[in-house]
Order: structure tokens, then C-alpha cells, then sequence
């Protein structure tokens, strides 16, 4: 195949033909250009009648090489310019697609799920607790027979897609014991299980001696918060191996009944996550005088109504007793309640009579009998502004001035007398177990704490 020579190099020579500097081959090579190229030819034939100098011819090639160059560039630009907008055309397809249509995962804190189990179906009903999102996918693993763990992505709420609840179903090909949502179990044999309860049915272990362990569980019941500042001793040398806990900050008088009463309840739970434990002690002071609680394993099953080592495989069972000691509404974690928090302060004119609900069934109110020396002189009832049950943790306040025990002022040497009582929902009434009597010294709060059921009796102790 013939070569041919590009233009400009042709060109190029051009002045050298026209003034006969040329060799006869470069001569056979321009002519044969211009016999096939009529640009070329168009340029030669002006160079040889003088219509144009050799610089014109020059500054000729020189602007159709500028033209040229101008188009490349603005060739070049358009492709930039549209490459960049593709760019920017896929990056929001994708952010769009992810925020909207997509989603990204969320974890069980950001979605409430109602799990309705019916033998090997189980069917869920989800709703973002961010309303501004909306669920957009759930997926279903089942990690072994009758064990689904449930994962979702959630997209954020639009005109296309702004459904507050989500329905989905599964079929499992065996019975459904156990429904989690990222780790967290919600539904347990028939039970829907709080997200309290799941916390700490993962913090189980086996060993008191592990303290980084150990600490885990403390974190999630927030007994820091609650007791303040304390010191840890673990006894693993004999059995029962034991927990004992040293408080910081010394108990005032009229709250170590509350506070007994939460250490009793945060030794139950310890007891059940941790499977060696066998007792819990608490030391402290009030009033400048160092005494001791002691939480036993039999303790802890006597109040659970089972051994309490049943609750480290059984979690429904673990839930039932947080639920039993209150720490399900937080009944104890309050470290700052004074007496000012839970009752107006008394004048020197009342005394109050103030009872933390600590009982195990569902109390609706308190009433309280009060005399001197047998003699009783009158009564009190109170209950919630809105007729809801009292719940664990919440007091009842009776204010008693001298002219209801027919007194003519307080002497603080009189004691006054008062007997409790509860009723229930169907109002059905108990006496408390025990008359208690304190010093008639106005100004004065006295604080107790109500305990047990209807079955075994209902007890109150300072």
C-alpha cells in the first residue's frame, strides 16, 4: 500500500519547490500529493502565481492549525463538562436509591416491633421510632431450629413511601421459641420480653472471679447511680463464693429502709446473671454506725418462688423477677430523692408519715389507722391523682397534726400509733402486718417501706 505524507509536512515544502531548491525525488512526492489532495494543490498553485507570499501560506496553516485546536478544546470541554455531570448524575441516583428507596440498617433501638408467634409463623408489625423514617426492607435469618433474628433498613420518609408500620411474616419449618432483632430478644415462649430484660440476660457468666465481667451487669441495672461511689470484694476461695459491695456515701437514717430494700432487689438480679454467685453483701454506714446486708442464693430464690439459678437459662423467668422487684420502672434508681423530692417538708406542727411502695402485686392505695395507746383516734386513705395503681417506687405521704390524736401539741416522749392497709384493683382491703409506732416530734418524717402480696401477707419495716 502506497504511503501518503501528511499535509503539513507536504506543505512544508512548498517553498522549496516553487523556488526549484528540491531534489527531483521530493519533487515526485509533492507533485504526486497535489495530483490527490486539492487543498494542497489549491495552496501550490497561489504560491506559484504570487497571489500569496510563503509567509501568507504560513499564517495560513497557522489559523486552520489554531481552528483545529479551538474545536479539539471545545470538543475536549464537552466531554469534561458531561463526564462530570454523569458523575454528579450517578452519585445522586445512589444517594437518592440508598436514602430513599434502599435504605441502610438499623438496629433494635430505632424500631418497635409487636411479635405475634403462632406455632411455626411468625408474623411482625414494625414501626421506626424516628418518625422522619420509614422501615423499607426486613430480612429473617434463622440461626438455629425455632431461633429467628430479624433485620431491617429504613428509609427516610416521602410522598412514594411514608408508611408508618411495616407487616411482614415467616415461616419457620420449626416451632418458634425465640425472636431477636440485632441480638436483642423480644419474644421469648410466649412472652414479649423488654429491652431491659434482654440487656441483661446477655451480661450472664459463670465466674464472680471475673470482674471485667462483673461490671457489666452493674452498668446495666446503673447501680452507680444509684448507691453513689462503692468499692468491690469478690470471696472465690470457698463456696458460696460472694459479692460484696462497699458504699461511699453514708445512708441517712430515714432512707435505709428504701435503700435496704434496693440492695435486696439489685442482689436477686446479680444472683440470677451470675452463675457461681451464692451471696451478695452490702456494707455501710448512717449515722456514723457501720452495719452489713446479706443477700443469700436461698434468699434469692425464696422471694423468686424458685431456685434462682433457674433464671441464667431461662430468660421469661429472669424477666418475671425484675419485674417482681420493681426495676422494670426503675423503682430504686434514683439516688438524689430526698425528702423534699418525695413529700412536701413537714412544719413543726406535722408529722409524715411517708410509704414506698415496695409489694409484689398491684396496689391501688394505702390507708393508715393512727391513736395513742390503743386508742384509735382516726384514719387516712390515699391513692394516685389518676386512679392508676401505685407503682413500685412511688410513695404515699399521711400528714398527721396533734388534734388527730387529740392531742394538745407534740411533746416528742408521746408515742403515736398507726396501723397500714392496701386494697387491689377489685377493692379488696389487707391489713399490714404489724402496728408501728414513733415519737410524737413534730417536723418530723418518717419513712417506711411496704413489702410482700396478698397470699403471704403484706409487711412494713423502716
Amino acid at each position: 500500500m502506497k504511503y501518503k505524507m501528511p499535509c503539513e509536512l507536504i506543505r512544508d515544502l512548498f517553498p522549496s519547490y516553487v523556488d526549484e531548491l528540491t531534489s527531483d525525488v521530493t519533487n515526485d512526492i509533492v507533485e504526486d500529493h497535489v495530483k490527490e489532495c486539492m487543498d494542497c494543490k489549491n495552496v501550490l498553485d497561489a504560491m506559484k502565481t504570487k497571489d500569496v507570499d510563503s509567509d501568507d501560506v504560513q499564517d495560513q496553516i497557522q489559523e486552520k492549525e489554531i481552528d483545529f485546536l479551538k474545536k479539539m478544546r471545545k470538543r475536549t470541554r464537552r466531554i469534561v463538562i458531561g463526564s462530570v455531570m454523569s458523575g454528579f448524575l450517578l452519585f445522586f441516583v445512589l444517594v437518592f436509591s440508598r436514602v430513599f428507596v434502599v435504605g441502610e440498617p438499623v438496629g433494635s433501638e430505632s424500631v418497635y416491633c409487636e411479635a405475634n408467634v403462632s406455632g411455626n409463623v411468625l408474623t411482625l408489625e414494625s414501626t421506626m421510632i424516628d418518625s422522619a423514617r420509614v422501615p423499607s426492607d426486613v430480612a429473617f435469618e434463622e440461626e438455629q431450629p425455632g431461633v429467628i433474628n430479624v433485620s431491617y433498613r429504613a428509609v427516610l420518609s416521602s410522598p412514594w413511601n411514608n408508611r408508618g408500620t411495616m407487616a411482614s411474616e415467616y415461616t419457620s419449618d420449626s416451632q418458634i421459641k425465640q425472636v431477636k432483632v440485632s441480638d436483642r430478644i423480644i419474644w421469648a415462649d410466649g412472652e414479649d420480653i423488654m429491652a431491659m430484660t434482654s440487656a441483661l440476660y446477655a451480661t450472664r457468666h459463670p465466674y464472680v472471679g471475673d470482674m471485667p465481667a462483673n461490671a457489666i451487669p452493674l452498668t446495666v441495672l446503673n447501680m452507680w447511680n444509684h448507691f453513689g461511689g462503692f468499692s468491690n470484694e469478690l470471696q472465690t476461695k470457698e463456696e458460696p463464693y460472694g459479692w460484696i459491695f462497699r458504699l461511699s456515701d453514708e445512708i441517712p437514717s430515714q432512707r435505709v429502709s428504701v435503700k435496704e430494700a434496693a440492695m435486696r432487689s439489685y442482689a436477686y438480679v446479680l444472683l440470677a446473671v451470675v452463675e457461681n454467685l451464692g451471696e451478695v453483701t452490702y456494707e455501710y454506714s448512717s449515722k456514723g454506725v457501720e452495719s452489713k446486708l446479706t443477700v443469700t442464693k436461698e434468699d434469692a430464690s425464696v422471694f423468686a418462688g424458685h431456685d434462682i439459678k433457674d433464671c441464667y437459662e431461662n430468660i421469661v423467668l429472669l424477666q418475671n423477677l425484675i419485674k417482681k422487684t420493681g426495676l422494670d420502672d426503675y423503682a430504686f434508681l434514683n439516688t438524689d430523692v430526698t425528702n423534699e423530692d418525695m413529700q412536701e417538708v413537714p412544719t413543726e406542727s406535722e408529722i409524715h408519715i411517708n410509704i414506698v411502695n415496695n409489694a409484689e402485686d398491684d396496689i391501688f392505695s394505702m390507708g393508715l389507722s393512727y391513736g395513742v395507746d390503743g386508742d384509735w383516734k382516726g384514719e387516712q386513705n390515699t391513692c394516685r391523682a389518676d386512679n392508676e395503681c401505685l407503682k413500685r417506687g412511688e410513695s404515699s405521704t399521711f400528714i398527721i397534726y396533734p388534734q388527730d390524736l387529740e392531742l394538745f401539741g407534740w411533746d416528742g416522749i408521746t408515742e403515736a400509733e398507726f396501723e397500714a392497709r392496701v386494697s387491689d384493683t377489685e377493692d379488696n382491703y389487707y391489713k399490714v402486718q404489724g402496728i408501728f409506732k414513733v415519737p410524737a416530734a413534730g417536723g418530723t418524717v418518717y419513712t417506711y417501706v411496704l413489702t410482700g402480696n396478698a397470699k403471704d401477707g403484706y409487711k412494713i419495716n423502716q
